[in-house]
């Protein structure tokens, strides 16, 4: 049961960053109307130079820490040395094909534009959970501008049937209130409950905030009670550390 809750909580950050890389085929109507014609006497507006994405350093630097969490919070070492944020993993099959991508856990979907860079780290409180992964993933300001416009999830898909090596799993989404954060901020709620009585329901608390082209992910995953603010309070600071991370430029220091 515990290898299988630490997986769960590692394939929760993925989860997460492929709501946001499914989310970019929205409406392409701006990209294909043809450009305004302009006058001979029309001046053309300068455009600021790009800005490059994070570096693997700066985004392994934003991570959080041990004493960015509360009290009686440890790290956690199999989470924090996997390769969660470039690797694929699969929670389930989802018996609502329209549904799979809450279950296929990609950073950097086909669909979607890939990570430049990304490193996650987890926490746990017990061996009961909760257990809080962080991330932060790179790209540039344009490709995360867009991951971030999610369009509206199937209302099929707030419930649904999924399998999971063989158990049956019923996963419910919900909209979740996050601090506003970066500039732009979601979340969601992820309930899973299984037919089998020794795999105890699980829930996911998804945070994700844009700070130019990098998003900082906060994961809490809980089968017995949840820590809230714990969640809230590390989900600010994974922000405010991209933040200070990205206004110091890649020579800067450790945020």
């Amino acid at each position: 049961m515990r290898t299988r809750t630490l997986r769960a909580a590692a394939v929760g950050l993925a989860a997460s960053s492929v709501l946001l890389a499914t989310a970019c085929g929205g409406s392409t109507e701006a990209e294909e109307k043809p450009a305004a014609k302009k006058t001979p006497a029309a001046a053309k507006p300068s455009t600021p130079p790009a800005v490059a994405p994070l570096t693997q350093r700066q985004v392994e630097s934003a991570l959080l820490e041990v004493r960015d969490m509360p009290t009686g919070w440890s790290k956690e070492n199999e989470i924090s040395a996997s390769d969660a944020g470039n690797a694929e993993f699969g929670m389930g099959k989802s018996d609502k094909p329209e549904c799979q991508f809450l279950l296929d856990a990609v950073v950097g979907s086909e669909k979607g534009p890939k990570p430049q860079n990304s490193a996650v780290v987890g926490f746990t409180k017990s061996q009961e959970g909760p257990i809080l992964v962080g991330g932060v993933t790179a790209y540039t300001e344009a490709e995360a501008k867009k991951l971030m416009k999610e369009p509206p999830l199937p209302p099929s898909c707030r419930s649904f049937t999924g399998d999971f090596e063989g158990d049956k799993v019923t996963v419910a989404y919900e909209d979740l209130s996050v601090p506003k954060a970066g500039q732009d901020s979601q979340g969601l709620r992820l309930k899973l409950t299984s037919d089998d009585p020794e795999m105890p329901s699980m829930q996911y608390d998804i945070a994700n905030a844009r700070v130019g082209g990098a998003i900082a992910t906060t994961v809490e995953m809980s089968f017995l009670k949840a820590d809230t603010q714990a969640f809230a309070e590390a989900f600010t600071k994974s922000v405010a550390k991209v933040e200070k991370v990205t206004k110091a430029g890649p020579e800067g220091k450790k945020a």
